[in-house]
């Protein structure tokens, strides 16, 4: 596989043409699709739980304000999910209207 170098000569600037990845992605840190993945999982789990808490506040076994607070969580987690989508989408319509 071909590789071009970047401006700089760290192993990280080093990027496979064909496939669009760095040349060593341990030497980046984590990825930005493995850190979107847990993201998303955190908010399932928000929602998971706001589900459980309305459950335990039907059966009289939860405080209200323990529910409330449950649900607003999630609540957030999913707003600001959906913004995060929202800017990715808007970035990559973005993109694809550049003219090379």
């Amino acid at each position: 596989m071909q590789s071009i170098q970047s401006v700089g000569s760290s192993p990280a600037a080093q990027f496979h043409v064909a496939t669009g990845r760095a040349a060593n992605p341990s030497a980046e840190g984590p990825s930005f699709r493995n850190m979107l993945f847990e993201a998303i999982a955190r908010v399932q789990s928000n929602e998971h739980d706001a589900k459980l808490a309305v459950t335990k506040l039907h059966a009289g076994q939860a405080n209200p304000l323990a529910a409330r607070a449950s649900i607003e969580q999630a609540n957030q987690a999913f707003r600001t999910m959906m913004d995060l989508r929202n800017s990715l989408v808007g970035a990559y319509n973005e993109i694809k209207d550049l003219r090379i």
